[in-house]
């Protein structure tokens, strides 16, 4: 198992495309890399786990972090769950189970009482030099990305913390746009408070600097774009 301070285990595997993936294209080039090992393509923790990093893709990376999935299925295996589920990020098969060993994700597993070898689910945070910085061994497939920004440095997790938001006001935008005065409540009342607590100037503000990623929709970041439509749900 490895420990804090290690460096990455070195390793050559394929990604879901048949590519070869390095162990040396994740150091020296500047980001941190999460490197998450999970049992299995198409099962209900696995898809919950891998849906949390794409949800949370535009946050992880705009804090500075690669993120690769790896698991012993097959490439093909990975092209159709990667598909089916819209994920941005690579995933590796190391179907050998050599890398899932040399990282300590590979282990003695009890199911139905009986104790088999098999993938332990555990996600490795290294530093842009491949240092390992973090371990987490109780994952929380459901919030998986979550349990990695509580943990970044703070001026990681701020800018994490505010493409996270940012995306949630966003989609709560939208959904008032596309409702008008049927616009649901809850969904009203939250785009009031952003508006009121002021931190909708201050994400906009960091807009205009250039600290949100380009490819990140934004229209309620827009000039007057909340302001105005909050106030034709008062003039409805």
């Amino acid at each position: 198992m490895l420990k804090i301070g290690d460096r990455m285990p070195s390793f050559e595997v394929t990604d879901q495309d048949g590519n070869p993936v390095k162990s040396e294209d994740f150091i020296g080039k500047g980001r941190r890399t999460i490197i998450y090992f999970y049992p299995k393509d198409n099962t209900s923790g696995c898809t919950a786990e891998a849906c949390s990093f794409r949800d949370n893709y535009a946050a992880l990376t705009a804090a500075g972090y690669n993120i690769v999935g790896v698991s012993k299925d097959s490439a093909k295996s990975h092209t159709g769950f990667r598909a089916k589920f819209e994920l941005p990020f690579k995933l590796l098969a190391d179907t050998s189970t050599q890398m899932l060993q040399d990282f300590g994700a590979w282990g003695e597993k009890k199911m139905y009482g009986k104790s088999t070898m098999g993938t332990l689910r555990r996600t490795f945070i290294f530093d842009e030099n491949g240092i390992l910085e973090r371990i987490i061994e109780k994952v929380d497939t459901k919030n998986a990305a979550g349990q990695i920004i509580a943990g970044m440095p703070a001026s990681e997790k701020e800018n994490a913390e505010r493409i996270v938001r940012i995306q949630g006001m966003e989609a709560a935008f939208d959904r008032v746009s596309a409702a008008g005065a049927g616009a649901a409540p809850a969904d009203v009342a939250l785009l009031k408070e952003y508006m009121d607590s002021g931190q909708w100037r201050l994400d906009y503000e960091a807009d205009e600097a250039g600290e949100i990623p380009p490819a990140l929709k934004r229209g309620v970041l827009s000039q007057d774009g909340l302001y105005n439509l909050l106030e034709d749900l008062r003039e409805a």
